[in-house]
C-alpha cells in the first residue's frame, strides 16, 4: 500500500497518540505535558524523515519512501529493418541489445548480365540491395569449334564450315558473361546481344569472320576468328 509524506505524517500523529496514551495516565499529572510533547515531536519527526518509526502502516512511494519503483520500460536500437528488443532502464541505460540484422526477412537483387545478384534484407517493404554492376562479372570467353578449348563446348560456330562456291553458312554464338557482341567479315556487320545468329553471306572464297563481345562493364572479349572454307570442285569432261 502507497503513502504520501502528509499520509505518513498523520500516521505519525496517531502512533504518538497510541505511545502516549500508554504512560499518560500512569504520570502525575505535572508531568504528563513533560513527557508527551517530546515523544510526539520525536515520532512525527523520525517518521517522516526516515520511515523507521513507521512500522504498522509501512513506507511507500509519494515523495520519500524505501519503496521499490516499478522498472521503466524501453527499446533497443533498432536494427537494419527496423526491428527492436523489449527491456528496462537498468543503472540509467536500456537493457535490451539490438537485434541482429539476420533476423530481417532476407531477398535477393535481380541478377546483372552474367546472372550474379546481391543478397540483402526487406527493408521498408522492399528489398535494400541492387543488382551488381556489370564490370563484376568475369570478361566473355570465346570458344569455337575450331580453336579448342580443353573439351569445352564451342559457344562460336559455323554451320556448315566448309561449302561449295556460291554456298552459305550460318554463324552462331552463345557468348556466357556478354552483354553485346559484333559479329564482322565479309561485308557483314553484325551488333546483337550476346546470343544470335547471322548469314555468312554468298561465299566463293574461304573468308574469315570475327566476333568480339562485352560484358557492359568495360570488360572486352579477345577477338576470337571462325573461317568458313569453300571448297571448289572442278569436273572433267572425258
Amino acid at each position: 500500500m502507497s503513502h504520501t509524506r502528509t499520509s505518513r505524517f498523520i500516521q505519525g500523529i496517531v502512533l504518538s497518540a497510541f505511545i502516549a496514551s500508554s504512560v499518560f495516565f500512569t504520570t502525575p499529572r505535572q508531568a504528563r505535558a513533560v513527557i508527551l510533547i517530546p515523544i510526539l515531536i520525536a515520532a512525527v519527526v523520525v517518521d517522516a524523515v526516515s520511515c523507521n518509526v513507521n512500522v504498522i502502516w509501512g513506507c511507500g512511494g509519494g515523495g520519500g519512501g524505501g519503496g521499490t519503483p516499478a522498472p521503466v520500460a524501453c527499446k533497443s536500437e533498432g536494427n537494419i529493418c527496423g526491428m527492436k528488443k523489449d527491456g528496462t532502464i537498468v543503472s540509467g541505460s536500456c537493457n535490451a541489445t539490438r537485434p541482429p540484422d539476420s533476423d530481417c526477412p532476407s531477398c535477393t537483387s535481380p541478377k546483372n548480365a552474367c546472372g550474379m545478384s546481391n543478397s540483402g534484407y526487406i527493408v521498408n517493404g522492399s528489398c535494400n540491395v541492387t543488382a551488381p554492376l556489370d564490370s563484376a562479372c568475369p570478361p566473355p570467353v570465346i570458344i569455337t569449334d575450331t580453336n579448342g578449348g580443353g573439351g569445352t563446348d564451342p559457344n562460336f560456330t559455323t554451320t556448315p564450315r566448309i561449302v561449295g562456291k556460291g554456298g552459305s553458312s550460318t554463324i552462331a554464338w552463345d557468348i556466357p558473361n556478354a552483354t553485346a557482341c559484333t559479329l564482322t567479315g565479309n561485308g557483314v556487320n553484325v551488333v546483337a546481344g550476346p546470343k544470335g545468329s547471322a548469314s555468312s553471306g554468298i561465299l566463293n572464297s574461304t573468308k574469315v569472320f570475327t566476333l568480339t563481345c562485352e560484358n557492359g562493364g568495360g570488360a572486352t572479349s579477345p577477338r576470337v576468328s571462325a573461317d568458313i572454307k569453300v571448297i571448289v570442285l572442278e569436273f572433267q569432261e572425258f
